[in-house]
C-alpha cells in the first residue's frame, strides 16, 4: 500500500467539475479546482431541447433524431474535462487519479482519458458526488480503497 505521493479526485458530471488532491494517503482534501481553468464552452449555448421536423402537408412532427443540443454540450465538457486531465497528467503532478461521476459520464470519462492517464485511474465510484463536503468524498475515497484492497 502506498502512504504517500499526490491522488487527484476528479467530481464531475456532464456540465461542473471540481478537483480535490490528497497529498497523503487517506490525509484531507484540499479543493484544487482551479487547476481545471475555465472550461465553459466557446460556442454559444443552444436549448435542452431537441429540434423537430414537421412534415409541409398533414399533421405530422418527428423529432430530429440523434444527440440533442444537451448531449452534445455534455460530451463537449467531458472532452475538455478528459483534456485539462490529460494536461495535468503529463505535467507528472500526481501519482493516482479517482473519479467520482454519474454512469454516462464516468464511461465518457475513461473513453475520453489518454493512455498515460487511464493508468493513474486507480478507483471509480459511478454516483454524482458534485454537492458533498470534502469531508464526505473523502470518506467514499477511503471505502473505495477498502474495497480495492479486499479484492486484491
Amino acid at each position: 500500500m502506498k502512504i504517500y505521493g499526490n491522488c487527484l479526485v476528479l467530481v464531475a458530471d456532464g456540465e461542473r467539475a471540481r478537483l480535490f488532491e490528497e497529498r497523503r494517503r487517506a490525509g484531507p482534501l484540499a479543493e484544487v479546482s482551479s487547476q481545471l481553468g475555465d472550461l465553459s464552452p466557446s460556442g454559444p449555448m443552444s436549448s435542452r431541447h431537441s429540434g423537430r421536423v414537421f412534415d409541409r402537408f398533414g399533421h405530422g412532427s418527428h423529432t430530429t433524431g440523434g444527440p440533442g443540443p444537451r448531449e452534445k454540450r455534455e460530451r463537449a465538457f467531458i472532452k475538455r474535462l478528459a483534456e485539462r486531465i490529460d494536461a495535468i497528467a503529463a505535467s507528472g503532478d500526481f501519482d493516482e487519479l479517482v473519479v467520482m461521476a454519474p454512469p454516462h459520464a464516468l464511461g465518457q470519462l475513461r473513453q475520453a482519458f489518454k493512455a498515460g492517464t487511464a493508468r493513474r485511474l486507480t478507483a471509480a465510484e459511478p454516483h454524482n458526488r458534485l454537492d458533498c463536503l470534502p469531508e464526505e468524498i473523502a470518506a467514499v475515497l477511503r471505502d473505495l480503497r477498502l474495497r480495492s484492497d479486499a479484492t486484491d
